[in-house]
């Protein structure tokens, strides 16, 4: 059969039976219908209904439900102005409607015969779509009937009846008189659920009706700024109680990134901002305050005048007092001694002895012995000064900023390094202080055969006026108390990186009093060296942030919640040449939060699930030493894997490979391990001036 015959007899057959079906059901008036001819001679379709325009003389919408010859005018039928009777006494673009000319631009649709064919919100009427909204039929009230009202939209409506008058009228609440409305008080909530404010950062409950909405201790909430956690170069604002950050332009980590050149400045990293302050003080002589009681130092540009714990030191004879009447007290060279045990005089020749190495005088009643500065009477330990030379070398300060060793006769009985509470008990004359808070005998030594008992030969160093750095002088030292970690340390020390004297350009851990003036704790957040109690503050770049030194070699080392991490920080050796390629490196474990399991690896398929490998310099800065470790920014492309950011990658490194494309770097020790299109290439790697031969996935 043919298809387009089919169409054209099925769409007259269907005509056909439409047809019949009007002709059938006229409708009468409140019917359905399309056109005029769906309805009963004499009635209209209006609105999709059918009715008779002769019963609606008085109120209208639309022409046809008045009467023939009259027209709808503001609501009302009436004569109008009959002004064209065709389409053609119409000027271009007007139509011939209800006896007038319409402005047929204005209706998209100017062509109609049923209210279907027009767009929504609009009717069909004589052949033109038209807008059916009910024209104004009052401005105020008194254009309305009786119980009637002028509404905002110009209609007449019936006038409401206020719900209420008074009090009384309501059955719950109370009367706004105002309004004619009763109103009962409202409840915030009923149960918890009513309170969700959708803030993830707050426990919403329904508290004696009311709504409170506390902020819950989880990371990323917070009531103020300082709520946040600490990010490098990221200043946190708590905003509707939810961390957020700002990155910070021109970014500082340490006061050394802020060095402008200017020794007028003090340069410092504060919030992770530069700030050049200028400098009250550039050296220590600068800060002598003429109190030989007070160590007197530069630091920052401020001067700094620390009153000195030594109970001996003196600036007049005053100062001194050991409470025995038996002595007389004086101050010699800033140091309180006492004529128990020392030789009395009245003049220098009291004091004359037949050492050529010393200098004697008699000042207030007690003989002190200065130093002969000849070649002959310099010392390093006491072996230099047997003989007529008074049997120990003693140290003397030469002026404001120089300390030398010079022979001297002995005072007391204790070898150099043994533990003191007076310069009478010691050979040489000087009970030296230390910052641990114990007093040792100050002795040269070549070795530790020089030196008391348990003690070691060492150094000591003296902070001078005018002297850029501390002056060492070999001398006997108590050995520090070694540790794994801070639980190995007396209560007020912590373990501390120093040099290995046993072992060159090498470092161990040792127990010492508070390094710095900062008060985190080994472990914690920070943004600066100044901020920690051990004044390292160490990058910690897996994590993005930067945490205070904690020493350890082990998990058990570390405060809880921490984990220990081999060669974490390496400390440089500097070999004394301006250049920077022969300075040497040596690495130390610390606590840091978890990065993974750390296993050794080649490649991320030696690693636990959703690890990957990672490149970490061994000990001392030579090669690589590989660990697993968690991606340190969620990234999921494997090694050789096309990129367009870091954090895509587990390795967290996009890089561009000969200006052709970008991939993710990772080591591999076979094709296997890396990405489709991509294979395990040896290339050549630099660290610390070493060439090194490592495999990496490549295109």
């Amino acid at each position: 059969m043919n298809r387009s015959w089919w169409s054209k007899a099925a769409t007259a057959l269907l005509m056909a039976l439409v047809g019949i079906a009007c002709s059938q059901s006229a409708g009468t008036v409140g019917a359905d219908c399309g056109n005029d001819g769906d309805c009963q001679s004499g009635l209209v379709c209006f609105n999709s209904t059918c009715i008779d325009p002769a019963a609606s003389s008085t109120n209208c919408i639309v022409d046809a439900q008045c009467p023939a010859g009259s027209i709808c005018l503001n609501g009302k039928c009436g004569q109008g102005p009959t002004s064209c009777q065709t389409d053609e006494e119409c000027g271009e673009g007007e139509q011939c409607v209800s006896l007038t000319c319409v402005d047929t631009s204005q209706n998209p649709d100017p062509d109609c015969e049923t209210d279907e064919e027009c767009e929504e919100g609009k009717v069909c009427t004589k052949g033109a779509c038209v807008d059916p909204d009910l024209p104004p039929v009052c401005e105020n009230d008194e254009d309305c009937g009786d119980g009637e009202v002028c509404a905002e939209d110009g209609q007449c409506e019936a006038e409401e009846t206020p719900a209420c008058e008074s009090d009384e009228d309501c059955d719950e609440g109370t009367c706004n008189t105002e309004t004619g409305d009763c109103e009962t008080e409202s409840v915030a909530c009923v149960e918890d659920v009513d309170c969700d404010d959708e803030n993830s950062c707050t426990g919403d409950t329904c508290e004696e009706q009311a709504c409170v909405h506390n902020v819950l201790p989880d990371q990323g909430c917070c009531e103020v700024n300082e709520d946040c956690m600490d990010k490098t170069c990221m200043l946190p604002e708590c905003t509707d109680n939810q961390c957020d950050y700002a990155e910070v332009e021109d970014c500082c980590l340490i006061d050394h990134d802020c060095e402008d050149g200017n020794p007028l400045t003090v340069d410092t990293c504060e919030a992770y901002q530069c700030s050049h302050k200028l400098a009250n003080c550039i050296n220590d002589a600068e800060c002598d305050d003429d109190n030989p009681c007070t160590f007197d130092s530069c630091k920052d540009g401020a001067c700094e005048n620390v009153s000195s714990a030594d109970p001996l030191c003196c600036g007049k004879d005053t100062d001194c007092d050991d409470g025995n009447q038996q002595t007389k007290d004086f101050c010699v060279n800033g140091q309180c001694k006492f004529t128990d045990g020392l030789q009395s005089c009245d003049s220098d020749a009291d004091c004359v002895d037949a050492n050529p190495c010393t200098d004697e005088a008699c000042i207030a009643g007690v003989c002190s012995d200065g130093w002969v500065d000849v070649p002959e009477c310099q010392c390093i330990t006491d072996q230099d000064c047997l003989g007529n030379k008074g049997g120990v070398c003693g140290l003397f300060q030469m002026g404001p900023s120089a300390i030398a060793t010079f022979c001297t006769n002995v005072v007391g009985a204790k070898k150099g390094g043994a533990l003191c509470d007076d310069d009478l008990e010691c050979k040489s004359g000087y009970c030296v202080p230390l910052q641990s808070g114990e007093q040792i005998c100050f002795g040269g030594c070549e070795s530790d055969l020089d030196c008391d008992g348990t003690a070691t030969c060492g150094a000591i160093n003296f902070g001078l006026p005018g002297q850029d750095e501390p002056l060492s002088i070999p001398a006997c030292v108590q050995p520090a108390v070694g540790c794994d970690g801070d639980k190995d340390c007396p209560e007020g020390e912590l373990c501390f990186p120093s040099a290995d004297p046993q072992k060159p350009e090498t470092l161990h851990t040792i127990c010492l009093g508070q390094q710095g003036n900062g008060n985190k704790s080994p472990g914690a957040i920070c943004g600066a060296d100044s901020d920690c109690m051990s004044s390292l503050c160490v990058d910690l770049f897996e994590k993005d942030i930067m945490i205070c030194w904690a020493a350890c070699k082990a998990d058990a080392d570390c405060p809880q919640g921490l984990y220990c991490y081999p060669n974490q920080v390496h400390f440089i050796f500097d070999q004394g040449t301006p250049a920077e390629a022969d300075d040497k490196y040596f690495g130390l474990g610390m606590c840091a939060p978890y990065l993974g399991s750390f296993h050794p690896c080649g490649s991320d398929t030696d690693c636990p699930g959703g690890e990957f490998c990672h490149p970490y310099p061994n000990q001392t800065l030579t090669d690589i030493d590989p660990h697993c470790v968690t991606p340190f920014a969620g990234g999921t492309l494997q090694p050789g894997a096309q990129c367009s950011a870091n954090a895509q990658c587990k390795s967290n490194d996009c890089a561009n490979v000969g200006g052709i494309m970008n991939v993710c770097l990772g080591l591999c020790s076979a094709n296997g391990d890396c990405a489709p299109g991509s294979s395990c290439t040896t290339i050549e790697y630099q660290m610390n001036n070493v060439a090194l031969d490592v495999d990496v996935c490549l295109p």
